[in-house]
């Protein structure tokens, strides 16, 4: 019998903690978002979207607000920054911008990037206009609604119409849950202006073993014309939680990529939410996922065609090992009146062990008669002829088996544009993935 989850009573004492701090505008929306958080409750395997994930235990653990002043030093960060050459990075700690650690000095020409905390205390006009539509758009998401009453920090990122910043923009978020287990809320806010072209880098990590809780909202707006590519990484501890939103709209002859790379993790729930508003426009979403021990991970694609001429591309692979599970949802709706739509969608999971498993679920919605819809899903063991060939040439068999993993995989990193990133997410897959060891002195 599935029990339904109660709300717990600290989510309440954080929101009432935070009804003080702030202008009004702002204590309004958090009271609207605990309002909607609390009548939609947490997610059961009762209801369809979380049919395949469980989250009585991250219900059931009490986080409490973060620290602001976490003791990390540089030394200590220097491993998620190595070779990564950057426009600027800002980083947080436990839920809190940390100007020590960030560099965000001498930003281009038409490029602005602050702290939501801050745009907030200095009464950011456009700022309290963002925040009110995005509330308006919340929909059933509860963890959207959370995220909305208890957001504590996150970054605002304006880059304006014809501006385009070349070299990507780092937004490093670090869970170290020192003082016991606690919970990171942050909205990440990204504006490309008409024709601007704006590479963004998303990484939530977490430093040390304890329990932490990474609950994110990134909404991106790309304007006519604009290119926006988001890289997402999430490589938390195996006892961690980590939500993610990433909702893009975009607006006529736009382009955007969406990469995802989820590492690690109890339990990481990554939503990637495409609005195609605009005619012309185009987007790719792309992920990978590696789940094992026992870890949970639960990808949901959605992608909206509400303009005609439009053309998305879904992309998802996961490999799964030891009892690794993993949930995913791709949908595609295109709406009355979006003709000419180009829509595909792909799903491949590779099961390294008899205790791995996967749950998918294609989803197609069609209201318009001149479209090209596709999806297709697979998932299987490693290819018993082809590890056969390899093994024929001399190659021993943990080299086959780790070569052909590796194979699967460097698919999704070869979708990826930016050479210092797909360079970054090969070497974290030849030193993640399972068998690697096997590839040392190979590749």
């Amino acid at each position: 019998m599935i029990r339904s989850i109660s709300i717990p009573d600290r989510y309440a004492a954080q929101c009432q903690r935070l009804a003080v701090a702030g202008p009004a505008w702002l204590r309004e929306l958090r009271q609207q978002g605990f309002e909607r958080f609390a009548a939609l409750g947490f997610p059961t395997p009762k209801q369809e979207e979380w049919r395949f994930t469980d989250l009585s235990k991250l219900a059931g653990i009490a986080f409490d607000d973060g620290d602001a002043t976490s003791a990390v030093t540089a030394a200590e960060l220097q491993g998620c920054t190595a070779g990564i050459k950057t426009v600027a990075r800002l980083t947080f700690v436990d839920g809190h911008y940390r100007p020590d650690l960030s560099c965000a000095g001498c930003l281009p020409r038409g490029l602005e990037l602050k702290s939501l905390a801050a745009a907030t205390d200095k009464g950011d006009v456009p700022l309290r206009a963002t925040l009110c539509d995005s509330a308006a758009r919340l929909g059933n998401d509860p963890f959207a609604a959370l995220n909305q009453a208890l957001m504590s920090d996150g970054a605002v990122i304006r880059c304006a119409s014809g501006t385009r910043v070349e070299l990507p923009l780092h937004l490093l978020f670090v869970n170290t849950s020192r003082n016991g287990p606690h919970a990171s809320h942050l909205r990440v806010l990204v504006s490309a202006g008409a024709g601007s072209s704006l590479t963004i880098f998303e990484q939530h990590v977490s430093l040390g073993p304890a329990i932490g809780f990474s609950n994110c909202f990134t909404e991106i707006d790309a304007a006519t014309a604009s290119e926006v590519r988001h890289y997402l990484l999430h490589d938390l501890n195996p006892v961690s939680f980590g939500m993610q939103t990433v909702a893009i709209r975009q607006e006529a002859a736009s382009r955007t990529e969406s990469h995802s790379l989820l590492l690690g993790g109890a339990l990481v729930r990554n939503n990637v939410l495409i609005t195609l508003a605009g005619a012309g426009g185009d987007s790719m979403l792309n992920g990978l996922y590696l789940p094992h021990g026992s870890q949970h991970t639960d990808f949901n694609m959605r992608v909206r065609h509400s303009a005609p001429d439009c053309n998305s591309h879904q992309h998802c692979k996961g490999i799964l090992s030891d009892s690794g599970s993993a949930v995913f949802t791709g949908r595609i709706v295109v709406d009355p009146g979006a003709q000419k739509t180009s829509a595909i969608q792909t799903n491949r999971a590779l099961l390294l062990s008899d205790e791995a498993t996967i749950n998918s679920q294609p989803q197609l919605e069609i209201y318009a008669d001149d479209v090209r819809c596709t999806h297709g899903m697979t998932a299987g063991e490693l290819d018993a002829d082809a590890l056969f060939y390899l093994r024929s040439r001399g190659i021993p068999s943990a080299q086959a088996r780790a070569l052909m993993i590796y194979a699967f995989a460097r698919e999704t990193v070869e979708l990826m544009s930016d050479p210092a990133l797909r360079g970054m997410a090969e070497k974290l897959l030849t030193d993640r993935l399972p068998q690697w060891q096997a590839l040392a002195g190979v590749l």
